[in-house]
């Protein structure tokens, strides 16, 4: 009965790390990952000190690569 018990806590800080993650614009699978390897509480901890991504950095939007414009010929 004891392990039912903790498997449900550690199942609620690994989804904990997981909102974290989420509302700090950060990887969420590979915090959850880590949390799932390592201690979730320390990567509670980990994350909580982290600053919160801008909307602008998040993502793979700063990967994106632009097409140049092709020059008419005359």
């Amino acid at each position: 009965m004891e392990w039912i018990l903790i498997i449900l806590v550690f199942v609620g800080f690994v989804y904990g790390v997981y909102k974290l993650a989420e509302y700090k614009k950060r990887s969420a699978g590979g915090w959850l990952i880590l949390a799932v390897i390592f201690n979730p509480l320390l990567i509670i901890i980990i994350l909580a000190l982290m600053p919160k991504l801008s909307k602008r950095s998040s993502g793979d939007e700063n990967f994106i690569v632009k097409k140049k414009k092709k020059k008419k010929k005359r």
